[in-house]
């Protein structure tokens, strides 16, 4: 799992997101500890663990694919998204679903995903770099909307300052590439000029899950 994160907030206003911990007011960044619940999700995924994978969601979360994403489609409540991941990673011999960068707007996170897996009955890898954006409510997500066009998720989620030139998924293969020219080069980023952006974020890069 994630080895301890720490966590630089560098301040560019004066809103502050205090939450108390004992008699110690802590100075915690927009959406930190769902950004960490997200990134244990990812970890659960890999290791094949759906029921932890489902842990950061509301129970009336409404899950939605890409129709070109096999088994694409929208899936509802715990059981349905479970049933859809089971399904998913039932299709892997092997491979890993990665989060490169996560984008803080506003109630919404967006991960940029690195997609490297191996069928069953194949020597062939394939790679595929995607976007999910989660939607929040009260700490746990409510909804969420893979993309096979990382532009397309940040202008669904109304980020701006971001410029993407991709490839779209591919009809016949998981392999795609996506290259991004983007405004930080931190892991992650609370988007300048979102309505709830008060800080930027650091995250330290690296293995974010076991291997």
């Amino acid at each position: 799992m994630v080895v301890g994160i720490a966590i630089a907030a560098f301040l560019q206003c004066a809103c502050n997101d205090r939450r108390r911990e004992g008699n110690v007011d802590t100075l915690i960044p927009p959406l930190a500890i769902e950004m960490e619940a997200l990134r244990k999700a990812y970890a659960a995924f890999n290791r094949n663990d759906i029921a932890a994978t489902v842990e950061a969601l509301h129970p009336q979360i409404e899950w939605t694919e890409p129709p070109e994403f096999p088994g694409g489609g929208t899936y509802h409540g715990h059981e349905g998204v479970k049933a859809y991941l089971s399904q998913s990673r039932a299709r892997w011999a092997e491979g890993r679903s990665e989060p490169e960068r996560f984008i803080v707007a506003g109630d919404k996170i967006i991960v940029f995903v690195h997609v490297r897996a191996r069928l069953k009955d194949s020597r062939q890898w394939h790679e595929a770099r995607l976007a999910d954006v989660f939607t929040f409510r009260n700490g746990k997500v409510i909804q969420m909307r893979a993309f096979a066009d990382r532009q397309q998720a940040l202008e669904w989620a109304g980020v701006k300052g971001f410029r993407c030139k991709s490839s779209r998924y591919p009809a016949q293969s998981i392999t795609s590439h996506h290259k991004c020219r983007v405004t930080s080069n931190h892991e992650s980023t609370t988007m300048r000029g979102h309505p709830s952006a008060t800080r930027r974020l650091a995250l330290p890069a690296g293995d974010l899950f076991d291997r």
